[in-house]
This record gives C-alpha cells, structure tokens and sequence, in this order.
C-alpha cells in the first residue's frame, strides 16, 4: 500500500506553515505543542507522511466556501455592471463614488473596452430633461426602496435613466448630485 495523499498533503502544510513561523496555524490543524515537538523529528515526519493509514481528515466548512463563491460571482456581476456603465457613459467620478475606482483604472478600462475618453467637461442636460429625470429618479427610488445616499444605488438607477432616454450617465449624475442635495 502507498502513502495516503491527505496525509501527505496535512504534513506539506504543516512543514510549510512552521518554516514560516505560523505555530498556530499547525494548531488550529489540529496538532498539540507536544505534537510540534515530535514532529521535530525527521523519522516522525517520514512515518506519518509514509503511513497508508490516513491519521487525518478534512471537513468543508461550507458556509465559509459558499460565503468565497458568491463573492467571485458578485465579482463577476460588479465588472458586468461597470463596463455596461462605461459603455453609457458613466464619469470617472461617478465610478470612484459607486466602485472606488480610480480615474487611471477608469482610463484603462476605457482604452482595453474601446471607449474614447470624454475630454472636458460634460454638457449639462436641459431644463425639461431635468424634470423628466427628476420625476422618474423619485419614482425609482420609492419603488426599490433605494437609499439616496449610497453611490452605487444611485449609480445603478443613473443606467437605468442613461439606457431609457439615452443621455450619458455623466450627464445624469451631475443632476443627480444636485437633487441628492435638496433636502
């Protein structure tokens, strides 16, 4: 019979996080202070590593896996969501408020999507756009019960607005922040 692969993969671990000093990482595996002294010894390594028998198991702990998996997929949907709002016209502004993005990885994203990069400043929408927005930016907001003042709630209903009338989310924002201003 050959070595049992957990057993060698515990023992890889372990050698690996006591060469970097993390002692307490070997404890939370399961193995004592009496344990760390053995296994000191080379021969005490090569039995346990050598051992057909597995002398160890491994639980999942599933929460903590499913909590890691749907951050990956809530990943995924932000870098969707960021390039659609790039693809709209959303500001650098706009995406350092709602994502935390700086200005040159804005840039970049730009460049890698294709998108030309607005020079100056953004034209202001007109004064019926302004009502027509406002209204349906106050409908929004009571409808998905939306907190006016988190960036990326007001950033997801700007690309609702942008997609709708087909004004750049830029645009929109500006008037945004002057209507998230009045009390």
């Amino acid at each position: 019979m050959s070595a049992h692969p957990i057993n060698q993969a515990i023992i890889s671990q372990l050698l690996f996080d006591l060469r970097n000093g993390q002692l307490r990482r070997a404890l939370d595996m399961g193995f004592s202070e009496d344990d760390l002294t053995l296994l000191q010894d080379p021969e005490m390594l090569s039995v346990l590593i050598n051992s057909s028998v597995r002398w160890s198991s491994v639980t999942v702990n599933t929460e903590v896996m499913r909590r890691l998996l749907n951050r990956v997929k809530d990943s995924d949907k932000e870098i969707q969501m960021i390039d659609l709002m790039l693809k709209y016209g959303a500001s650098s502004k706009l995406l350092a408020e709602a994502f935390g993005l700086d200005p040159r990885e804005v840039a970049l994203r730009k460049r890698v999507k294709g998108i030309d990069k607005k020079q100056g400043r953004w034209q202001e929408i007109t004064e019926e756009q302004d009502h027509t927005l406002w209204r349906e930016w106050v409908d929004k907001i009571k409808q998905y019960q939306l907190d006016k003042n988190d960036a990326l709630d007001m950033a997801k209903v700007c690309m609702i607005l942008s997609k709708k009338h087909g004004i750049q989310m830029a645009m929109i924002w500006q008037a945004m922040e002057k209507w998230i201003e009045i009390p």
